[in-house]
């Protein structure tokens, strides 16, 4: 009778087929969580330090051994444009992020622009990393999100609101050029309301260029 001890036992392809999927999943970089660690305003690229932790070997008591990413260096940052036209935000150390990895190699396109071919065979390597900042944790939400509007916010003194009832601005106004008004302008000096009956100001200040005479409220 042959030794049981050493009966070779074939693979279980499912088995073989799960841990292979497995190790190709781990081994593709798709999307992570980061963390803004320092932001360039003239290129617009930024240090960014990846929020998970890796983890590289499970031991046979399922704990596991864990390191750092590596920092991603010269990461570009996605802002909003179009155009000649641009938003931009004043982007800081500690703001989350979104990393996306591209398929392959970003660095020609991000030196020379469109149609360049890739010089290297890397795929979804950590080394082409673009990052999209927005994203919060659970722990530090928006703190006065507008539920029913569109709220451009910098500061308490800085802000503004778009709704159904209309634009609302708190802080200091400086615009350059002329001001057209259709419709009556209304001010406050001192808790005494003044409408303007006009419509248009050529001046710095309220009430210059055509303006007729304030009536009193």
């Amino acid at each position: 009778m042959a030794d049981s001890f050493n009966t070779i036992v074939p693979p279980d392809l499912n088995r073989v087929l799960e841990a292979a999927k497995r190790d190709l999943s781990v081994k593709i970089n798709c999307v992570q969580i980061g963390t803004i660690q320092s932001f360039s305003t003239s290129t617009q690229l930024a240090t960014v330090k990846i929020a998970m932790k890796q983890v590289t070997k499970i031991n046979d008591d399922d704990t596991r051994e864990v390191r750092e990413y590596p920092l991603l260096l010269e990461c570009p940052v996605i802002s909003l444009f179009g155009g000649d036209a641009f938003m931009s935000m004043p982007i800081q150390s500690g703001d989350s992020c979104i990393i996306f990895f591209a398929d392959r190699q970003i660095d020609n396109w991000l030196n020379s622009g469109d149609g360049q071919a890739p010089t290297v065979s890397r795929t979804h390597d950590i080394s082409d990393a673009i990052c999209l900042v927005g994203i919060r944790p659970l722990i530090n939400p928006i703190p006065n999100y507008l539920a029913d509007g569109i709220r451009i916010f910098y500061s308490e003194n800085a802000s503004v609101d778009l709704t159904d009832d209309g634009i609302t601005m708190n802080g200091n106004i400086t615009m350059n050029g002329n001001v057209d008004i259709n419709g009556v302008l209304s001010t406050d000096f001192d808790g005494k309301q003044i409408n303007h009956n006009t419509h248009t100001h050529g001046g710095v200040l309220v009430g210059g260029g055509n303006t007729d005479e304030p009536n009193d409220i």
